[in-house]
């Protein structure tokens, strides 16, 4: 479920991940592919692809990010009231959580071939903006891409449900791949370490 929620520098309208207490905690994740709104609104768009972009991990599970629609474009925006002071001073990780908003709006956007440009801070006077983005021209997706967005809505329920490292590994060949490679790069740097490389 989304709900909206107000801003605190200007009075905008926002759309964050929100469980309804009627519904299973693992709701969110219930989205399903099928029911992208070709044939609707782009409002009705955007509001779609936003529920894929909210299931993105975030450092200390903050979520903090904020999306706004604006003028047939999603406004990306840091919302720091979710900032982590004491581990993020900075908002290092704050940013990068909404990097991963980001980057699975991204994913939902090529998925139903909508081939849109982001903006990345747009306007210098809004240090809380920090992406715009917009449907842009329709288009056929790619494998990859498609690889990507399916697992979305599965990694947090890996993550809850009966993870272990051998069905992780079973159930995401990409998973392996990077597991293998994160081998090989242990052993490189240890082997560099000790002068062997």
């Amino acid at each position: 479920m989304i709900t909206t929620a107000k801003m605190s520098a200007t009075p905008k309208i926002a759309f964050r991940a929100a469980i309804d207490p009627k519904e299973s905690p693992f709701a969110p994740w219930s989205v399903a592919a099928e029911d992208f709104p070709r044939n609707g609104s782009t409002h009705d768009k955007w509001k779609f692809l936003l529920r894929y972009a909210i299931l993105a991990p975030s450092s200390h599970n903050t979520q903090p990010w904020l999306f706004r629609l604006r003028g047939g474009e999603a406004e990306l925006y840091a919302d720091r009231t979710r900032a982590c002071r004491v581990v993020d001073p900075d908002d290092r990780e704050l940013v990068m959580s909404c990097g991963c908003a980001l980057f699975h709006l991204r994913s939902a956007l090529l998925h139903f071939g909508c081939f849109g440009g982001v903006e990345i801070l747009p306007d210098a006077n809004d240090s809380e903006l920090l992406a715009r983005v917009n449907l842009g021209v329709q288009g056929e997706s790619s494998a990859g891409e498609s690889l990507i967005f399916h697992a979305i809505p599965k990694f947090r329920l890996i993550l809850r449900v009966g993870w272990t490292r051998r069905n992780a590994a079973s159930r995401t060949p990409a998973l392996s791949g990077l597991q293998r490679a994160g081998r090989a790069l242990h052993i490189y740097e240890m082997a560099c370490r000790f002068g062997d490389g």
